[in-house]
């Protein structure tokens, strides 16, 4: 889930337009290789569909962790006995952690998860706009610093966000409706679009800068069928933070971005598809 400067997130909303992103999760899952007693945190949880299906596979505690008020209440509702939710931004990961205790030093999991929530964490405004002595690759790599030294020896992080490629149609068409207001394609790039999606080459050097011994880092594309709202659904939820960027101007992008992408989307089923790619890791501290 996002760390947006507001929050937009709805669960109605989310499940409506993009309820298969829990769905599609087995891989990453079983990288996860769940315990019976595990102790588990989840970053970017999310309405906690999946955290309470983690939780039900262990008697440990199972910590999920969203940005979004609105996410997390909705996951309150729906909690398994072992599970606790809390609002916290995970751009400083250290932080988030320490809330769960008052010893000084933050406990610690067995394993830490993340689906789907990576690449708009580490694209937020704290690590976008990060200052001259501490830019974003820096920032960056203290979050896996961060998750490294909140796993116990031998701990597991599993996770799953979008890499290099993913959702290109989209991405390019929302700059393409920002260029046609004034915007140049740097600052779409560098300052409004709000995801991160790298390489496994990148993430494989700052998952060994934290130390962690990294088992699997693959990318896997993987074309998806959206949910019932369709392309409109996922740009108008996915895609605010463009819409926002311009302003008075922003009326219409979504209407241009639904246009540009009709001919790569829909297939004959009728349904609309987007070229998800996944980047997947499974990392381990020593």
């Amino acid at each position: 889930m996002a760390q947006p400067s507001s929050d937009h997130w709805s669960s109605e909303a989310y499940q409506k337009s993009a309820g298969f992103v829990p769905l599609l999760t087995s891989k990453v899952v079983d990288l996860l290789d769940l315990q019976p007693t595990d102790s588990v945190l989840d970053i970017g949880c999310g309405d906690g569909v999946l955290t309470v299906n983690l939780a039900a596979q262990t008697t440990g505690p199972v910590v999920g962790f969203d940005s979004s008020a609105s996410m997390i209440a909705t996951a309150e509702k729906t909690r398994h006995p072992n599970c606790t939710f809390a609002v916290q931004n995970c751009t400083n990961l250290t932080s988030a952690v320490r809330f769960l205790s008052k010893a000084t030093r933050p406990p610690q999991f067995d394993k830490i998860f993340s689906n789907a929530a990576i690449h708009w964490i580490l694209s937020s405004p704290a690590i976008r706009h990060s200052s001259p002595l501490q830019p974003p690759p820096s920032a960056r790599q203290q979050f896996f610093t961060a998750t490294a030294t909140s796993l116990k020896p031998n701990g597991v992080f599993a996770a799953e966000w979008g890499g290099a490629g993913n959702v290109a149609e989209m991405h390019v068409a929302f700059t393409a409706a920002l260029m046609r207001r004034g915007f140049s394609a740097k600052r779409v790039r560098e300052e409004i679009s709000p995801w991160w999606f790298p390489d496994e080459l990148e993430v494989r050097g700052l998952l060994e800068g934290a130390g962690l011994r990294v088992e699997v880092c693959e990318r896997e594309y993987r074309s998806t069928k959206l949910g019932q709202e369709g392309v409109r659904g996922w740009a108008e939820l996915m895609g605010r933070s463009f819409v926002e960027a311009a302003g008075e101007y922003g009326g219409g992008i979504v209407d241009e971005v639904c246009e540009m992408v009709e001919g790569t989307t829909r297939r004959d089923d009728g349904g609309a598809w987007l070229g998800y790619v996944r980047l997947r890791v499974k990392a381990r501290r020593v």
